[in-house]
Parts: structure tokens; sequence; C-alpha cells
């Protein structure tokens, strides 16, 4: 039996369902498919001197790609978390938990997230926490304590309004949560990622981070994993179920996320929602994007095949990644991400 009262329990079911196409949008699409790569039949380079790999928190990566939070707290979480450490390190790519406040909570859980430290060494660690959790000031120092335990090189703040107030559990006083953010970044001594959960950005949210100092943002757009499903699938009130189900074709694509910041290219943007095949992960990186978030897909493949699946991801992802750089003419990523003369809209 779940106990709804318990966060590990909570997000044990979360990752059940996760794994299950029901948690996919249905009609509302990532939007990539409305762009396409200009074609180069004389790219005039040759393909070993292509070159996909990049920097990102004093660290070198070998393609511009980070596993974004998926585990942490639950049951499996401890397993799960050191495969994708270990496959990070393998792969050099950057690695970021999921949210820490099982830890805040219950300090025994914390051994699921410290799994990691010892095979990070080599690779960026994010640390992550709901904004929410932000709204104590009292609480700062303990989330400060877990993220050096962790070792982490960064902190994400995920935005998830619509999941909390959708979720049986959840929090719904958003109310002070820019203030909150402007606080805590101001009181990190660790680059703040403030990211959405798969809804996307406007243009107008993008603006108001940015006034408050935020140097990193991942727009995380709709069409791949959707909060509103899933937390659907968990409601047990079907007058309740009813009210989530509205939800499960809404938000801004990732796509037209990416479009959103472009006015503000002073931000850096991490681009996830959907990424779902090598192609959409080179589109996301042309239309704007500095690294490309993937955990929907990991998730999948690491129940499907395990560690192997998830290698077998990330390499499939960084050849089509070299290949969109050789067929348009690039050479490296620096020149490939947003990059307006290699990607078009679809007339």
């Amino acid at each position: 039996m779940i106990d709804r009262n318990n966060i590990s329990s909570r997000k044990r079911e979360h990752l059940k369902i996760a794994v299950s196409n029901n948690a996919k949008y249905q009609e509302l699409t990532t939007g990539f498919e409305n762009y396409r790569f200009v074609h180069c039949s004389l790219p005039e380079i040759n393909f070993s001197d292509v070159y996909v790999a990049t920097e990102f928190l004093g660290y070198n990566l070998s393609c511009p790609m980070i596993i974004n939070p998926i585990s942490g707290g639950e049951k499996n979480g401890k397993a799960l978390n050191r495969d994708l450490a270990k496959i990070a390190a393998r792969q050099k790519v950057a690695l970021s938990l999921g949210s820490i406040r099982p830890a805040l909570e219950n300090t025994k859980t914390l051994e699921t997230y410290q799994v990691v430290v010892d095979h990070t060494k080599n690779v960026p660690l994010i640390g992550n926490i709901g904004c929410l959790q932000l709204k104590n000031l009292d609480k700062y120092d303990q989330i400060f304590s877990i993220f050096e335990k962790l070792q982490a090189d960064a902190i994400s703040v995920h935005l998830n309004p619509l999941q909390e107030v959708l979720q049986p559990e959840g929090g719904t006083n958003f109310e002070g949560i820019l203030e909150s953010l402007e606080k805590f970044i101001n009181n990190s001594d660790l680059p703040v990622i403030v990211k959405e959960v798969g809804f996307g950005m406007s243009s107008q949210v993008i603006q108001r981070l940015l006034d408050i100092g935020c140097e990193w943002i991942d727009i995380s757009g709709s069409g791949g994993t959707n909060w509103a499903r899933i937390e659907a699938k968990r409601i047990t009130k079907a007058e309740e179920r009813a009210v989530a189900r509205e939800f499960g074709e809404w938000g801004i694509s990732t796509a037209q996320s990416l479009i959103n910041a472009h006015e503000y290219k002073k931000s850096r943007l991490i681009a996830s929602g959907g990424l779902d095949s090598g192609i959409q992960f080179a589109k996301a990186l042309a239309l704007g994007a500095d690294l490309g978030g993937i955990a929907g897909s990991v998730l999948r493949g690491w129940d499907e095949n395990g560690a192997a699946g998830v290698d077998n991801l990330i390499e499939n992802y960084r050849k089509v990644l070299k290949i969109c750089l050789f067929s348009t003419g690039i050479r490296n990523i620096q020149d490939f991400c947003y990059n307006s003369d290699i990607i078009k809209e679809i007339e």
C-alpha cells in the first residue's frame, strides 16, 4: 500500500507511472517537427574533424547533454542513481539528481543520493530542490549542507505549480516564490539553474527570472513527460481525476519556449521536454540551447535494458548530433548552437 503522506513513496509512484506511454503528451508536441535542418551538399570538412565536445560548469563534456532529474529518496533510487552516475562518468555528460526534498524530511534517504559522489568526480553534478521548499529561509542552511555533502557543482530549482495544484498532497501557495528564488540565488555559493518540469516557459517568466539574476534557465517544454497525466493516474477520487485529465495537453512546446527565450539570449539555456531522439536533441541546440536535457527517454531505457540501454541511447544522440554538424557544414558545437542559418521553420 502506498503511504500518500510519505514523499519517498510518492516519488516511487511517480517513477512507476513515468515509464509508461500514459505519462506522455498524446497531441501536443515538442514543436521540433516544424523545423528542418538546411542540408549542405558541400560541407568541405572531414567528418573526423567534427567536434561536439563542450564545457559546462568547468568540466569538459563529450557533448552538450545533461541527464535531468529522475530519482532520489525512493526505494529504487539508490540503484538508479548509482547507475546514472556511472553512465554520466563513462559518457562524459552532466548529471542532475532528483529533488532532495525526501532528504530534508528524512535524513536516512540521503544515502540514495550520496551513492553518486564517488562516480561523478570528473563530470558536473547538479542537486535539485523544489521552489516551494525555498519559502522557508530557516531551511537554507540544511539545503546547502545537503548539496555540500553531495559535492554538487550547481543547484537546480524546479518550478511545478500545475503539478502541485493537481497533486493530492501538493502545495498550492506560490505567492512570494519569485522573491524566495532571488534570495536563494543571492545566498547560494553555487550556480543556480531554474527549470520547469515539462510545461514550458513564456517570455514573461523568462524575463522575470533574468531580472532576479538567474544565469541558467531550463525551459523544459511540453511534448514529453506530462505531470498532469502522471498525477491523474494517482488520484483516487473520480471528480478530481477528471479535473487533472483536463490538463493532459497543457503547456508551451519546447521549441516555442526556446523561441520565447531568443530575445533574452544573455541567459544560458538548457532545453528539455520530449527530446526523445537524436534529431530532436540536435534541433534544440541549433534553436538556441546551450545544453539538451533528457530524462524520460533515460528512465525508459534503464527500465527496459538497464545501464546498457542508457549507454546506447546517449551514444546514439551523440552520433546523430555529430552527423547533423557534418551535414550542415559545421565543424564544432559552438558554431552549431543557436545558428539560424542551419535550421529553418517550415513555411
